[in-house]
Formats: structure tokens, sequence, C-alpha cells
């Protein structure tokens, strides 16, 4: 049973579904650096569980940690987010791994217009690298989605400096602006030629 006031209704209700025979898995780590392999099915009851003890100290409320720990505490693992925990040995399973809020995204975009590489993206949003790496490989994946309009913003920003530079009389801005102009240009006739 579910401890009181921790997604008792949701937790309950997907245990009495069976969703553990072949789970989709969502690693996920809480502010203490504690990695746990978490069935979709209960996501969202733990995540619930795990804003309710976020920011906190054991001392402040040590019966709610405990009953996190007694719900939860099957899911974690040896500390690194390839180890599985002992419940999932011999199971089939599947992943979805990476698991991001809004302001995780954005801080995707401001990394990649200031010219991070994914790993280090990966690193700094403390996630695991061959998944970040494995998602951002994917083309029409949220996380490249974001890294993408990230370069081109920040692209564009540059561009629309030189360009009000080369207007106000910058010779040198006024180059570098002409470059850029060729180099996309070329871009997008290469793209007509083989895409179209």
């Amino acid at each position: 049973m579910a401890p009181s006031g921790m997604g008792e209704v949701d937790y309950e209700q997907n245990s009495r579904r069976g969703c553990m025979k072949e789970p989709k898995i969502t690693k996920i780590q809480d502010d203490d650096f504690h990695w746990y392999w978490i069935p979709d099915c209960i996501l969202s009851a733990f995540k619930l569980d795990l804003k309710a003890i976020t920011g906190k100290m054991y001392l402040d409320n040590p019966e709610a940690f405990d009953e996190f720990n007694e719900k939860y505490g099957q899911y974690r693992t040896g500390g690194s987010p390839d180890l599985a925990p002992d419940m999932f040995e011999n199971k089939e399973i599947s992943f979805e791994n990476l698991v991001l809020s809004q302001e995780d995204f954005e801080t995707i975009e401001d990394l990649a217009a200031s010219n991070y590489g994914p790993d280090q993206v990966a690193k700094y949003l403390s996630l695991d690298k061959t998944d970040f790496r494995e998602e951002w490989n994917n083309l029409k994946s949220k996380i490249r989605h974001h890294y993408d309009k990230g370069q081109l913003t920040a692209e564009f920003e540059i561009n629309q400096k030189l360009l009000d530079n080369a207007r106000s009389g910058n010779i040198t801005a006024a180059q570098i602006f002409e470059k850029n102009r060729d180099r996309v240009q070329t871009e997008n006739l290469k793209n007509q030629i083989y895409f179209a």
C-alpha cells in the first residue's frame, strides 16, 4: 500500500494492473543524486512523492522520507544510472531515458547558443551522456529541436548585430555579413539540388 498522502491512487491503480510485467522505465535522479529506475506506470506518483520531500531535510519530516524510501527504495540503483536495481534482473524492459522540464530545454538552448556540445550539455544537466547523445542524434527529438533552436537564435542575434553595424558603415561587419550570406545561399542551393 502507498504511504498516506503520497500519490496513493495512481500507485495503487497501476500496481493492480500489473504494470511490472514488461515495464517501460524512466531513469530519474533525485536532489541527493540517487538514481532510480521508475516504471512509467507509476512515474507520475513518483514525481509527486519526490516533490513532496524535495528541498527538505530528513529531520524536518522523517516519516515522509521513510515512507518514500519504503515505497521507492526497490527502484533505486547502486549509484549509477546504468546499474539495474535487483528487482529488474531477468526482466524485459525498455527505457524512457530522459525526463526533462521546460527549464531544462531552455538550458539546452542557452548552452547550444554558447557553442557547448551535447556531451557538455548532458554533464551540465547531470544526465547520462550516452542517453543524451542518443536523443541528440535523433533529428526529430525534442532535445535536438531545442539544441538547434539555441544555435539558430544565437546565429540570428549575431547576424542582426552585424547587419546593424554594416548599415552604420562598419566595413568589417559588412564583409563578415556578406560572407555569412554567401554561405547560407550556397547551403540553400545544395539543399535545393539534393532534396528537391
